[in-house]
């Protein structure tokens, strides 16, 4: 499935970091993440679901370089690091 993108779409996309052809690292979350905003926005705009995707959503462009363990838990569980 391939994503058509308007000049402004890819624009916003480059800004806040995300690449439109990265490559796909996670499945969709099951039902407990069925209500996630920002699985709902890179889903609806068929970008990747990738944690680069996701931390740049959620926040908007500019996200922290580490996450402290309570914003790490709230990232759906295949974006996890579980790097520790």
């Amino acid at each position: 499935m391939s994503a058509m993108f308007t000049k402004d779409d890819l624009t916003f996309l480059r800004i806040v970091g995300i690449r439109a052809d990265d490559a796909v690292v996670a499945t969709e979350e099951e039902s407990s993440n069925e209500h996630d905003p920002t699985l709902k926005f890179l889903r609806d705009h068929n970008l990747p679901l990738t944690r680069t995707n996701y931390l740049a959503v959620a926040w908007l462009g500019n996200p922290p370089k580490e996450l402290d363990p309570e914003a790490e838990a709230e990232i759906p569980d295949t974006l996890q690091d579980r790097d520790e």
